[in-house]
């Protein structure tokens, strides 16, 4: 790992775009699922955008040129060729800020740190100031508790990964004058796929995996989560749990996504195969569902990478951003619950959390910035239920996914 963040890699692949006429087009079981897909499609095309007004002057993008070279080269952006013809002759050398006209809006380049060593890329559209929260469609799941007692008798499960889902979903030439920024080149770029942090593209994420997932079977559980798919059926079923392992990587076939594991492969293994891989430990959404064949029920512990990042992250370090302390006790409560640790003992954490949001918040104060004080009495905090909790949810604390559950 380069010792420098900066020189750390941009997380950026160039995956297949999906078919959205191919997602319209294919058949579902639920009238509803088709409907939530059409509500959540206004937002990919121009009409949704006309009459809406955001500020005018853009910033110059903290991206280097490297950095957005890259994301041209791997189709995140292109360049706005008619915006920088009708703003040529207001470039003057290396000024911070530009001006743009009517019709366009601007959107953050940015990039945040991971733990693993790489850069993730964010792209921020400004127009998140003018679309209401309460306008954009609810996307609802399972709880915790729920998840877990779906689960519970399920012998068999497979769980699928879309590659860079946003960055498959593309945007028509129409719609991209609406996410434009300024490198330093002072050229203008704009996005060619959905972008990562727009208010809408959960929905619209989701909305497309849940009608290449809706399909007719009554003993299998399907759940998903925007880019995440859980295949899970109980012994007895397995024919109805192969058709539908079959039938849905037939349907993201159909419409060009990329997956991992790869799909054509998975395709082409033998059901024998296709059994015996699915009655393996699984992990979804950063817990492993183990099976016990002698109880014929799933247990479910913090999976390995959950608990890797725990201990990344109690490294020490000159100081916490406020994003990397929050992000830090978020992982935290999320470990903590699934080994159904009492959430009361967490109550302190709780508090520490919520006085840097109210920091940031209040004050109009940067995420990246280092945060001015933590109390030891919180260092000690984090330093305990991390070494505790790797420990129990890595050895023998596997929590019982019972009818009763937990918190």
């Amino acid at each position: 790992m380069a010792p420098n963040p900066r020189q750390w890699p941009l997380h950026l692949k160039n995956p297949t775009h999906v078919d959205l006429q191919g997602v319209l087009a294919l058949p579902v079981a639920h009238s509803r699922t088709i409907d939530f897909l059409l509500i959540t499609y206004q937002y990919l095309h121009r009409d949704f955008y006309r009459g809406l007004r955001t500020s005018r002057t853009i910033k110059t993008t903290s991206l280097s040129m490297d950095d957005v070279r890259i994301g041209v080269e791997k189709g995140k952006f292109e360049l706005a060729v008619e915006l920088n013809r009708i703003t040529e002759h207001t470039y003057r050398g290396d000024a911070s800020f530009g001006r743009l006209p009517e019709g366009y809006h601007g959107v953050n380049s940015f990039y945040v740190l991971e733990t693993k060593g790489r850069r993730r890329l964010i792209t921020e559209p400004i127009l998140n100031g003018v679309v209401e929260k309460e306008s954009i469609p609810k996307v609802s799941y399972p709880s915790r508790l729920e998840k877990r007692q779906l689960l519970k008798h399920c012998r068999y499960m497979l769980q699928i990964d879309f590659n860079s889902y946003y960055d498959a979903i593309p945007l028509e030439d129409s719609v991209r004058n609406n996410f434009v920024f300024r490198g330093k080149d002072g050229q203008y770029y704009r996005l060619r796929t959905l972008p990562t942090g727009a208010r809408w593209s959960v929905c619209v994420g989701q909305a497309i995996t849940s009608t290449i997932v809706d399909i007719d079977v009554s003993q299998v559980v399907i759940l998903s989560l925007i880019d995440n798919i859980l295949i899970a059926a109980p012994q007895g079923s397995e024919g109805e749990f192969l058709f539908a392992v079959r039938s849905i990587l037939t349907r993201i076939q159909q419409v060009h996504l990329e997956t991992s594991p790869d799909r054509d492969t998975l395709l082409q293994t033998g059901d024998q195969d296709l059994l015996r891989m699915a009655e393996q430990s699984d992990v979804f959404l950063g817990e492993e569902y183990r099976y016990e064949p002698n109880e014929y029920v799933r247990k479910v512990r913090n999976s390995i990478k959950t608990v890797a990042k725990l201990r990344i992250a109690m490294r020490k370090a000159p100081y916490y951003t406020c994003r990397q302390f929050v992000s830090f006790v978020s992982l935290i409560l999320f470990a903590a619950h699934t080994v159904n640790l009492n959430p009361a003992s967490l109550f302190f954490l709780l508090k520490a959390y919520r006085a840097v949001y109210v920091t940031v918040c209040n004050t109009g104060g940067e995420w990246d910035a280092p945060l001015p004080h933590i109390s030891p009495s919180v260092r000690a905090l984090t330093a305990h239920h991390v070494c505790a909790g790797s420990e129990r949810v890595r050895t023998h604390c596997a929590s019982d996914t019972s009818d009763r559950g937990g918190p």
